[in-house]
């Protein structure tokens, strides 16, 4: 069992992300999705002289997830965690769930495939649990090509990568 009494210093780092994402529909509340390319912000809290091959991915489809206290507390006792903002944080009016899978499958292809983790485990906090399941599944089976509006989605093209674990918090 691992020793709770052991805190560590948190260095925060701004996360960037971006993937070309060509669509007829634009996104045009703020930002985020401009010129074909979606452009992704999170928080990552890395544990200072503590690897790790395994990242905790808290996102909510329009929230940021930063200023509670569980992303912190989890990275103060050992684990590296990301705080991921979808292209509709804080702005949930526009918000296309499809998309947001998209964005979550961006994070988690840059957790392997930049930062190298070899386990990523996503928590679901809130609106985050069903979007935690609606992912999984769609990087088990992509099926969805529509949204329920009857809008073409890319979820099928975007080769999702599944996760390996979960933790439903308030969900």
């Amino acid at each position: 069992m691992a020793d709770t009494s052991i805190r560590y210093e948190v260095q925060p780092e701004w996360v960037h992300v971006k993937y070309a994402e060509t669509s007829q529909f634009k996104e045009v509340y703020g930002f985020a999705g401009n010129q074909g390319v979606i452009n992704l912000e999170g928080i990552r809290y890395l544990p200072k002289g503590r690897p790790s091959d395994t990242l905790l991915i808290y996102m909510h489809p329009a929230s940021t997830l930063q200023l509670l206290p569980m992303p912190r507390a989890m990275a103060e006792r050992g684990v590296h965690v990301l705080c991921a903002g979808s292209r509709y944080a804080r702005n949930d009016t526009a918000l296309i769930m499809e998309n947001v899978v998209v964005d979550l499958g961006a994070y988690v292809r840059h957790a392997r495939e930049v930062w190298r983790y070899k386990t990523i485990v996503i928590a679901g906090w809130s609106g985050g649990g069903s979007l935690s399941l609606f992912y999984q599944a769609q990087a088990e089976k992509p099926s969805v090509t529509h949204t329920p509006a009857g809008d073409p989605c890319h979820i099928v093209q975007a080769g999702l990568q599944p996760a390996d674990a979960f933790i439903f918090q308030a969900a």
